[in-house]
């Protein structure tokens, strides 16, 4: 039921916050330097900052437009709450974490703009399958479920890969600030993809709305190619180069 559901859920919510209760913060390296010298610009004022806000908004946009239908879609397919829990909460979860090992694995190997280029490729391309289901009368459980968990693997990979590149371009001695500005972005395009997904779907249909996503994703792709930091002095001051911070990883 979802009395006991809720109740469980934020049952872990606190069990998780004991570990986080009881970790204790070392001194960290932003108050360290802000007492030796003058306060760095702030991300936004940073070189290549612009271009850094545009990929991370528009990189997971197309697949939140995609998403953001896909409960409805499935209600209106006929699946009742039980099908759409184990579909979502249960294959769609874990294609999705196994798609983050993978993406997380294979990033430092294919390099930071190829693996963002790759997986969001994939990525796009299955979102298609969505349009595909939508088009049939009755849809086979086999290819549902093939289709949502290829989706979430491949959102799973380019995730990975984006936070990774996100990391990257956070300063050291300020990572908490910078790596939380891009995340806000990536939220924030999402989010609006997400709300505009409602009246995309109601207007065109499902088959040209997935189509139109997997699009979008594709055209995300595009700013990759042009927004990707090629230049050091882009990442920020105490960054390494992408071949020495992968050769640092390994």
């Amino acid at each position: 039921g979802g009395s006991l559901t809720f109740a469980a859920m934020a049952g872990l919510v606190a069990l998780a916050s004991i570990p986080v209760i009881l970790t204790k913060e070392p001194k960290g390296r932003a108050a360290a330097a802000s007492e030796e010298s003058p306060r760095p610009p702030h991300f936004f004022r940073r070189k290549g900052a612009v271009g850094i806000l545009v990929l991370v908004v528009v990189y997971k946009a197309g697949d939140a437009f995609a998403t953001g239908m896909l409960r409805p879609f499935l209600v209106d397919a006929g699946l009742g709450m039980t099908d759409i829990g184990w579909l979502l909460g249960t294959v769609g979860f874990i294609a999705g974490m196994l798609g983050a090992l993978a993406g997380g694995s294979l990033v430092n190997r294919v390099g930071r703009k190829a693996s963002l280029i790759l997986f969001g490729g994939f990525q796009a391309l299955t979102v298609l399958g969505y349009a595909a289901l939508s088009l049939m009368d009755s849809m086979p459980p086999l290819f549902l479920y093939t289709a949502c968990g290829l989706e979430h693997f491949a959102g799973g990979m380019a995730t990975a890969a984006l936070f990774t590149c996100m990391m990257d371009w956070s300063r050291p001695e300020y990572a908490a600030t910078d790596y939380t500005v891009q995340a806000s972005a990536v939220v924030f395009g999402s989010g609006m993809a997400s709300l505009l997904s409602g009246f995309s779907a109601q207007a065109i249909g499902y088959f040209a709305h997935f189509s139109a996503a997997a699009l979008l994703a594709l055209m995300s792709l595009l700013v990759v190619a042009f927004c990707f930091p090629s230049k050091p002095a882009e990442l920020g001051a105490g960054s390494l180069p992408h071949d020495e911070l992968a050769e640092e990883t390994r």
